[in-house]
């Protein structure tokens, strides 16, 4: 076994054989206990809970994460590459501080509706068993920054979405066969809906700061006439089934600098 830890003051990366080896212990700030092959969320955690502000679990066997836990300082959680199948209903309780939480790669089949996480700004949850997204997502992340559900089995979004701080949504690789008519992502700088099985856009996609927009390897047969991305430079939309060559792109987006279309 191999843990490696930080101590308040030093951003020096130090490894130890266990947990037993930690030293300094009311001055840990950051554990990764990655790449163990460990069953079950080690206890031993448990006695730098109330300072402790990163915690790495990543690559690991767990099934499911205590219920009775707290961290009240941990702004980064990470639990990527397990066999979680449920996060517990009270996981917002439970790490009330995060800003960044990681739950990529095991076989989630739902996320918890009643949890509120104030302060994440980024929420992975990409390569899971997910065949939708909580309805008050918006209200659970108000201040979210990054949103990645790829790879998962999602066939609607939820209606309405808005999230204001929003700059990053990854929905990428999953089965949606349509997109909310309203989407609201005022700061959205990139957007990723390709592999989806869409045959439409919302006609009035209104997004002020988009960069980049990946629609590619669906199924639209047109593009829509009242897309507003003033600042897009990279525009994919390969392998589709549009019936026409959209014109004027580089008019339209006056930004563009790549701009991807060729379709069968």
């Amino acid at each position: 076994m191999v843990v490696t830890v930080k101590y308040i003051g030093d951003n020096t990366k130090y490894k130890v054989k266990n947990f037993e080896s930690i030293k300094k212990h009311d001055k840990v700030v950051y554990i990764d206990c990655s790449y163990n092959r460990l069953k079950y969320f080690p206890v031993n955690i448990l006695k730098y809970a109330q300072q402790l502000q990163e915690l790495h679990c990543d690559y690991n066997y767990f099934t499911s994460l205590p219920k009775n836990i707290k961290f009240p300082a941990l702004s980064i959680f990470s639990c990527k590459n397990n066999e979680l199948v449920s996060l517990p209903e009270n996981v917002a309780e439970m790490f009330p501080s995060l800003q960044e939480f990681y739950c990529s790669s095991n076989k989630l089949v739902y996320l918890p509706e009643k949890a509120y996480f104030p302060m994440l700004q980024i929420f992975d949850c990409g390569g899971n068993k997910l065949s939708s997204l909580p309805n008050n997502i918006c209200e659970m992340f108000p201040q979210l920054t990054h949103l990645n559900c790829c790879l998962n089995k999602l066939i609607y979004l939820p209606e309405n979405m808005s999230f204001p701080s929003l700059q990053v949504f990854d929905c990428g690789y999953t089965q949606l066969i349509s997109l909310p008519e309203n989407m609201n992502f005022p700061l959205l700088q990139k957007f990723n809906c390709s592999y989806n099985q869409l045959v439409s856009l919302p006609e009035n996609m209104n997004f002020p700061l988009l960069k980049e927009f990946y629609c590619g390897n669906n199924k639209l047969v047109y593009l829509p006439e009242n897309m507003n991305f003033p600042l897009l430079k990279v525009f994919s939309c390969i392998n589709n089934k549009l019936v026409y060559q959209p014109e004027n792109m580089y008019e339209k987006f006056p930004q563009l600098k790549k701009f991807y279309c060729i379709n069968a």
